[in-house]
């Protein structure tokens, strides 16, 4: 088992996900609520011969995603749509107006301040062109239904080599599931977390998650701890040479 408790603090989630990918070689990487095709430009450097899919709720963000020469040039296919346990349709609630991020779920507490749309819903299992692939990698970063929507991914986990999911253990959204159900149905079926990191004075981080079988690799479980280390040498670098 990969001791993640003792190395996630060393360096951003991204970072190892991208190892990872180099690492693992995916045929198929899903960023699951990109806001603005970013990260997953980022992949296909980290991922040249894999096929892209990225998922964006908000129209706004969708129409302007497909409309990115830079996306398009990168071959990175958009779709529109939230990513759910059920195919439908559903009120988008923007709560990040700048951003243009937002959730399926309103947010708690102080109410909703920013614009909703009634958007699609799609189950991954769902969308045609997620169909027959074999190692699939996962981004979910859906602002509290990531447990949603790993449930409209049941038929391809058994494809999927590694999942990095934004969690919370605290509920930030109305009636949202918490960090310990999605650790327990990823358990379910053979994932273990490897990585686990909070921002700082918060209940919301990301964790990531590969087959128990890989995980326990020992050549993976070394890998995983130099690359970590590597960043630890890195940033402790940077702090010294800012200090000069």
């Amino acid at each position: 088992m990969v001791p993640y408790k003792l190395f996630s603090r060393m360096t951003r989630s991204k970072y190892l996900f991208h190892f990872l990918l180099r690492k693992l070689e995916p045929d198929l990487v899903l960023d699951i609520g990109s806001r603005d095709g970013r990260d997953s430009l980022d992949f296909r450097k980290a991922s040249p011969g894999s096929d892209i899919i990225a998922f964006e709720a908000n129209p706004q963000l969708a129409e302007r995603m497909r409309n990115d020469p830079e996306l398009a040039r990168n071959r990175i296919r958009v779709e529109h749509c939230a990513v759910g346990a059920a195919d439908g349709t559903a009120p988008f609630f923007v709560f990040n107006e700048a951003r243009g991020t937002g959730s399926l779920l309103p947010r708690t507490g102080a109410g909703q301040t920013g614009q909703e749309f009634a958007v699609p819903v799609r189950r991954i299992d769902d969308v045609e062109p997620v169909k027959g692939h074999r190692r699939i990698a996962l981004w979910i970063d859906v602002e509290g239904c990531g447990y949603d929507a790993l449930q409209g991914a049941r038929g391809i986990l058994g494809s999927t080599i590694v999942v990095h999911i934004e969690v919370e253990s605290e509920a930030y959204w109305s009636e949202q599931r918490l960090v310990s159900d999605i650790v327990g149905f990823l358990d379910e079926q053979g994932f273990v977390p490897v990585y686990e990191r909070y921002k700082r004075g918060k209940a919301q981080g990301n964790m990531i998650f590969l087959k128990r079988e890989t995980a326990g690799r020992f050549g993976m479980v070394k890998d995983i701890l130099l690359f970590d280390l590597s960043q630890g040498i890195r940033k402790l670098l940077r702090l010294q040479n800012g200090r000069r």
